[in-house]
């Protein structure tokens, strides 16, 4: 079980998401966290007789990239796009 909220990015400015999880089937034990690029990620635990919890914090020296990743249709219609061209091409060199 698991969850993303409040997500928001601006292009030039912090990525900012709350998250919650919980690999516990009766929801005793659980865990989240809230995120911020460019200054810090906090994470939470609590269990039945103890917790954890800790803090990440970016310094000058860390990057963070966000890179689009291409669906696997997109993958799929370039090779569709390709055989076509193929097809096409091959027809037309036929005398």
């Amino acid at each position: 079980m698991c969850g993303l909220f409040e997500f928001s990015y601006t292009p030039g400015s912090a990525l900012n998401f709350y998250t919650a999880w919980s690999t516990d089937p009766w929801g005793v034990g659980v865990a989240g966290g809230h995120a911020i690029s460019g200054v810090e990620v906090k994470e939470h635990a609590y269990w039945p007789g103890g917790s954890a919890s800790y803090t990440l914090r970016w310094t000058g020296n860390t990057v963070f990239h966000i890179t689009p990743a291409p669906e696997p249709a997109s993958y799929g219609m370039l090779a569709l796009g390709l055989g076509v061209l193929a097809v096409v091409a091959r027809r037309r060199s036929r005398p």
